[in-house]
């Protein structure tokens, strides 16, 4: 009879202990299906946040003369950072994004791409999601809501659609995710911050990386454009440049926004006989004179001129156009973007009464347009001749 109970008991204890083994297994399983999907989504927006930018970059190429904002204007519709959104029920994250410039093929790259980032806790949803337009929605079954902390506090979206990105203001994404027990059953939510700062870091120091060769190149053509100029000796009984002394009071920078590549970096200053100005850089092809030129105008005949056409450097690593202001001593207000860009007038004689160097060129992004703002190598730099 002892033997029976003892026999009992220790089943008992047995199909006691698998139990308990069985539910603490469902519970590791639980905790392993949270870090797993918590990861994933990690990884995913820090690779999706660089495969859009990437993805739009050689298309943000600017056309219109005042063109501004993010990408030049014509990223709109597009954002590298997704919203949490419901539709009919079911939890989605959203990304913004069009066909727009990039055409049908790569718009479908893309999205097959960045569903790749969160596969296995999301998956593509959008052809079940009426009026979709060229937006991407992943199901993401323990998703409960997504917004991000940046300066300005909390908000859905980290930077609107169509604003620039400000560098300097790096976004935490808060992650609302749903808390299951060990059967799997949804028992409250909890939250999950991800910060971009890795991304940021490297993207600052891509754009600062493009601003610096910007500077370069200019300095570079300016210094030698001098060179060839002082060279260009004044002679009173023909046709030759100004004297060296008023070489050093001309803004020669300012032919690197001519028209012409080969005519600006071969034409010198041919003034007439007796003196006189140099009639012969009074063209737009070589010497951009004239009043309120444009910022796309300059920044496409930069890039054309002095980065060999190189679309890359339009924007910086973020999206945001990159700016040329060839005169930035004349603008007397705190934002560049509220003066008029005006032209030198054509060099001539007796320079010194007309101002005094150094000639100063401002390379910016918009973020970066307030001269109140403290200056980074990645969003604003002064080149000075």
């Amino acid at each position: 009879m002892v033997d029976t109970i003892m026999a009992i008991g220790l089943v008992s204890m047995a199909i006691l202990a698998y139990g308990y083994m069985q539910k603490s297994q469902k519970i590791e399983q639980t905790h392993i299906n949270e870090q797993r999907f918590l990861q994933t989504l990690d990884t995913g927006l820090m690779k999706s946040f660089g495969e859009v930018i990437d993805t739009y970059q050689s298309f943000l190429v600017p056309t219109s003369d005042s063109d501004t904002r993010w990408g030049w204007n014509k990223m709109n519709r597009v954002s590298p950072f997704p919203i949490y959104s419901v539709s009919g029920g079911v939890p989605y994250l959203v990304f913004n994004l069009s066909r727009s410039g990039i055409g049908t093929t790569k718009l479908l790259k893309l999205k097959r791409s960045i569903a790749s980032y969160f596969r296995g806790s999301c998956r593509d949803n959008t052809s079940r999601v009426a009026g979709a337009g060229d937006n991407l929605y992943l199901y993401c079954e323990d998703l409960r809501g997504l917004s991000y902390q940046v300066a300005a506090g909390s908000v859905s979206r980290a930077v609107a659609l169509g604003n620039p990105i400000d560098p300097s203001d790096v976004p935490v994404a808060i992650v609302t995710f749903a808390k299951r027990d060990g059967a799997g059953n949804v028992f409250g939510t909890e939250t999950y911050n991800v910060s971009y700062g890795g991304e940021y870091q490297k993207r600052q120091v891509e754009s600062a990386n493009r601003m610096g060769e910007m500077r370069s190149a200019m300095e570079s053509f300016t210094n030698a454009t001098k060179l060839r100029e002082m060279a260009n000796v004044e002679k009173s009984d023909k046709s030759g440049g100004l004297n060296s002394a008023d070489d050093e009071f001309v803004g020669w920078h300012w032919k690197a926004f001519g028209n012409n590549k080969s005519l600006i970096q071969s034409t010198y200053c041919n003034k007439p006989s007796g003196g006189g100005a140099c009639t012969n850089l009074n063209s737009a092809n070589i010497w951009r004179s004239g009043t309120n030129i444009k910022r796309g105008l300059i920044s496409r005949r930069f890039i054309a001129n002095l980065m060999n056409g190189d679309s890359t450097y339009y924007n910086d690593a973020f999206g945001n156009g990159i700016y040329v202001y060839p005169t930035a001593l004349q603008c007397t207000g705190s934002d560049y973007m509220a003066c008029s860009i005006n032209g030198l007038t054509i060099p001539q004689d007796d320079y010194i009464t007309i101002g005094n160097p150094p000639y100063v060129t401002a390379i910016y992004t918009e973020p970066f347009k307030s001269k109140g703002v403290p200056a980074r190598p990645y969003g604003r730099v002064l080149v000075a001749y």
